[in-house]
């Protein structure tokens, strides 16, 4: 097993559907502990369409996450076809979200924040998370309650298992791959949560511990198929 985890400023994937480019995604990261350890972190993400798919729905966005003993912030601000969308969001530890600014692409205004949404996480916080349980469990079974402003979900995840990877034939294990399942398992409401959709509500991500436990892999069911997306940076 691998005792030296690489760590990296960026780690960058892209999404294909077939061979077609379909989305970019980036992540700046040089920690090497917990993003929700007592001290204060902070970790920036880009998303954007990309190929084809961008002549038809033109999205960008960027975000950090910026967190502290006490919780954390998640930013994002974007543009969906030429609409801006921008939300800073305060989560606490044992507390409710507090929804200091809301910009919405489709003009619609802010959930109200109530009880229910008590100990509730933003999306990319979702990905953190599992990768903090991972570093520090070897497995990521758990159950997530999502808040995004516009949106509430449950998300379960299921670790389906692990692959013990050898660079030679012969050689010891040099790593492990742990193959983790995203289901949203509630939808109350008429908006999709992308990646999600109505339909087929789930992702399969591969996270490698040779990466400190940040993805290598995606796989996606989407409204318009299966989507794959691959490190090519990290």
């Amino acid at each position: 097993m691998n005792t030296n985890p690489i760590y990296s400023k960026d780690f960058a994937y892209r999404f294909y559907m077939l061979s077609i480019p379909v989305a970019k995604f980036l992540i700046n990261d040089n920690r090497e502990s917990n993003i929700f350890a007592d001290e204060s972190r902070k970790i920036e993400f880009q998303l954007s369409t990309s190929g084809p798919l961008k002549l038809f729905r033109s999205y960008s966005s960027e975000g950090y996450i910026d967190s502290n003993k006490n919780g954390w912030n998640y930013y994002l601000s974007g543009s969906d076809r030429g609409y801006p969308e921008e939300k800073l969001i305060e989560y606490s530890i044992n507390g409710s979200p507090v929804i200091k600014k809301f910009i919405d692409d489709k003009g619609v205004n802010s959930l109200t924040v109530n009880q229910t949404d008590r100990d509730s996480i933003d999306p990319f916080s979702l990905l953190l998370r599992t990768i903090d349980q991972l570093r520090s469990e070897q497995q990521c079974d758990n159950n997530y309650s999502i808040m995004d402003g516009k949106r509430r979900y449950k998300v379960k995840v299921d670790l389906l298992r692990i692959s013990d990877i050898r660079l030679g034939v012969e050689s010891a294990i040099d790593y492990s791959l742990y193959e983790c399942e995203f289901i949203m398992i509630e939808q109350n409401n008429k908006y999709n949560r992308w990646p999600f959709d109505l339909k087929k509500k789930s992702i399969k991500i591969w996270f490698s511990e040779e990466l400190n436990y940040y993805p290598i892999e995606f796989n996606l069911k989407t409204p318009v198929g299966r989507i794959k997306g691959i490190l090519v940076e990290g």
